[in-house]
């Protein structure tokens, strides 16, 4: 299978049927999606199909939902969109014109990297550390060699692809190098409630006087096809993002946000992040007890707190070359480690798997399939 770098696509593109032990893709599991035809026949389909403004008492309860990390907005802060994806795309729109740098961690989410390449904006790699972070000194040196940089791009919760997360005194770290330099930070929060210890630590946005944009999603806890994220950001960051969005889809009202607010006035979101955090804990627990059984000593492995994904490194290992074998003799899927890398190039010894969208009965048995590649 041939890998083009910084594009997710192929693999949406791979015959699943021919795939027993799917480890690839960050599929929310089934079992954690929850909607019915019963929730889309409450919907006043008169108002549902025509234009009209975005989903007001959508963002009253995603104000709410915030608050249990004990943060507070207004819904004037709030930009829904269509996806965090597009979230995405409008800050790149707005914090890299004419030519600006964003700077990103050396393995990093490669839907960002897309969006750059797209702009014809360039990245600027940042090291991570042992906890498979970013590597704060080098940060800080990052910062003060280069300039023209429009942002700081992170995802603080359960990394894409690492799987690390932040602890509290980078955050607020990061938050300090923003305002020291000036540099907008671009947040993006995937996966803060989907977290195993139950605890929902506040953002690097609330500790922040400087220009923070929180990127915000209902895909991992509800279902990715809603295409439901948002942006917190100042009033009139927020006004010039609507703005933007008009442009690309007249920024209206979406069937899928009321089909999604419908849902949560039912209290069920919350009651949802409860379920998840322990779900999702047993599979990552399953996996790391089969890395442990099958994978050779020198293998090494994050073990994250939140999101979907368990980074694996061999020394002396070609994910790359190593993936059709394993697509086709073991039927077994995984992401190679290059397709996170700036350059496409490096980080052939890693690979990203997923534990999210495998039944968990399943996963002692795809880690064993994976071990023959070794």
């Amino acid at each position: 299978m041939e890998i083009n770098p910084g594009t997710m696509e192929d693999f949406f593109k791979i015959k699943r049927e021919n795939i027993q032990y799917p480890l690839d893709l960050g599929l929310p599991s089934p079992a954690m999606l929850l909607f019915s035809l019963e929730d889309a026949r409450r919907i006043n389909l008169k108002t549902a199909l025509q234009y009209s403004a975005p989903c007001q008492s959508l963002k009253e309860k995603i104000i709410k939902i915030l608050q249990v990390r004990g943060e507070q907005f207004i819904p004037e802060n709030i930009l829904l969109c269509n996806g965090s994806q597009e979230g995405l795309f409008l800050l790149a729109m707005l914090l890299l014109k004419g030519g600006k740098k964003a700077i990103v961690e050396e393995f990093s989410y490669p839907n960002f990297h897309l969006i750059t390449k797209h702009l014809g904006s360039t990245v600027v790699s940042v090291k991570t550390d042992k906890d498979n972070t970013i590597d704060i000194i080098h940060l800080e040196k990052v910062l003060a060699e280069n300039r023209d940089i429009g942002c700081i791009y992170i995802v603080p919760n359960g990394n894409n692809p690492s799987g690390g997360s932040l602890s509290l005194a980078k955050k607020k770290r990061i938050a300090e190098l923003g305002e020291q330099y000036r540099i907008p930070i671009i947040e993006d929060d995937p996966y803060a409630f989907v977290s195993f210890d139950g605890m929902f630590n506040p953002s690097i946005k609330s500790m922040s006087q400087g220009e923070v944009y929180y990127v915000g999603t209902f895909s991992k806890l509800l279902g990715p096809s809603l295409r439901a994220g948002w942006i917190i950001g100042s009033p009139e960051k927020i006004e010039i993002l609507a703005n933007y969005k008009e442009s690309i889809n007249l920024n209206v009202l979406c069937f899928s946000h009321l089909l999604l607010d419908s849902f949560i006035s039912e209290g069920s979101l919350l009651m949802q992040i409860e379920k998840v955090g322990p779900y999702y804990r047993r599979k990552r627990d399953l996996m790391i007890d089969a890395i442990e059984k099958y994978f050779p000593s020198n293998k090494t492995y994050s073990v994250p707190s939140h999101g979907f994904f368990i980074w694996l490194g061999m020394p002396g290992f070609d994910s790359s070359r190593k993936l059709d074998f394993a697509l086709k003799q073991l039927n077994v899927s995984y992401i190679p480690g290059k397709l996170f890398s700036i350059d496409g190039k490096s980080g052939h010894e890693f690979m990203r798997l997923s534990f999210s969208g495998i039944e968990a009965s399943e996963i002692d048995n795809a880690i064993a399939k994976l071990a023959l590649l070794f």
